[in-house]
């Protein structure tokens, strides 16, 4: 990539790093209680709950990408000036990216 590729790129995940606090938390948390579920409850039980846990907590998701998807353009220029006005495009999918890495979670579980 040129330098104003990897310019776009690069801004694009600085935004989208805001939804590592989700991702940390999940992390932190479901596999806890998720041995928990699975030593009382067994199987079944375990995956009711991680698919009804990854639901609630693409909800955040949900809306980051609707945001992004709707102002992506105006979030770059207020934050990074004119010149990146390029990366709202790159934003967007990038959301995208992170939405469908986070529901890689769920199943990884």
């Amino acid at each position: 990539l040129p330098p104003q590729g990897v310019g776009l790129v690069r801004v694009a995940q600085s935004l989208s790093a805001v939804m590592n606090v989700i991702v940390q938390a999940v992390d932190t948390f479901i596999p806890i209680r998720a041995a928990i579920v699975f030593s009382e409850k067994g199987t079944f039980q375990l995956k009711k709950y991680l698919l009804g846990v990854t639901a609630k907590a693409l909800i955040p998701f949900v809306i980051f990408v609707l945001v992004v998807s709707v102002f992506s353009e105006k979030l770059v220029v207020m934050l990074f000036g004119a010149s990146y006005a390029e990366a709202g495009n790159v934003l967007i999918l990038y959301s995208f990216v992170v939405v469908f890495g986070f529901c890689g979670l769920g199943v990884a579980y």
